[in-house]
């Protein structure tokens, strides 16, 4: 992602419908594993911090994020420790995690299996990946182009990656389902007005009562999609297990 886009998240990824409305369903989702009372968690591309605070509720949080100044800003936030690092090759030595978390992340890296391989030391056996990602290639437009997204995923193709390196996948679904038809049209419009297609799909902040109104619809999938397979939707959500020594 272009290091500009780091800038425009550090803005808005506090207030924003979309990251506020993921995070609590990530919260919904954490809530339900079997946690110890002194987890460790570690979140890889971190960006500039946003999902620190609440992964810092469940135990101590590290961080791994490539661009040098999102580091800078994640470190900031005062919450834990954030290295420089990349997959698969560039990362910290590793050590055992309760929850490793990639959140929109996998899809920006060319070797998608090889990032996926790089993370099992850093889960304990027994320990969970949570990962989620942008969904169907149908969606694809200038929003991917711009944060130099690889690909987006299927529910299924993505569960039998995470299964190839060795962890056991618990629960798989898309989510941001309620907003789907929305966000297909507006992204299918925008191919048919090529030059007109918006950059990014979070660059501003909505209006107060829009942006309200639309985290809400959003997060109330937190009541499903942690417990049950939603059938589309435009992102996809993957919790799996480390096979246990």
């Amino acid at each position: 992602m272009d290091a500009a886009y780091y800038t425009t998240y550090a803005r808005v990824e506090d207030d924003h419908w979309w990251f506020a409305a993921r995070r609590r369903i990530l919260a919904r989702v954490l809530d339900g594993l079997d946690l110890p009372a002194d987890a460790r968690l570690l979140e890889v591309g971190c960006g500039t911090g946003g999902n620190l605070a609440l992964l810092a509720r469940y135990g101590s949080v590290d961080a791994v994020e490539m661009d040098a100044g999102a580091a800078a800003h994640a470190q900031a936030r005062g919450i834990g420790p954030v290295a420089q690092g990349w997959l698969p090759d560039h990362m910290p030595p590793a050590r055992p995690y309760d929850v490793v978390g990639l959140f929109d992340v996998l899809e920006h890296i060319p070797d998608d299996g090889a990032a996926l391989d790089a993370l099992v030391p850093f889960v304990r056996p027994g320990g969970w990946l949570v990962l989620t990602v942008p969904a169907y290639m149908l969606l694809w437009s200038r929003h991917d182009e711009v944060n130099h997204h690889q690909r987006r995923y299927r529910r299924g193709a993505l569960a039998r990656l995470v299964e190839q390196a060795g962890f056991q996948v618990q629960h798989a679904t898309y989510f941001n389902t309620l907003l789907f038809p929305v966000v297909a049209g507006v992204r299918l419009l925008g191919r048919l007005r090529p030059g007109q297609e918006a950059v990014s799909d979070v660059e501003t902040v909505p209006p107060t009562l829009l942006n309200r109104a639309l985290e809400t619809l959003f997060a109330a999938e937190r009541h499903l999609a942690p417990r049950l397979p939603l059938p589309f939707g435009v992102s996809v959500l993957v919790v799996a297990r480390r096979v246990a020594a």
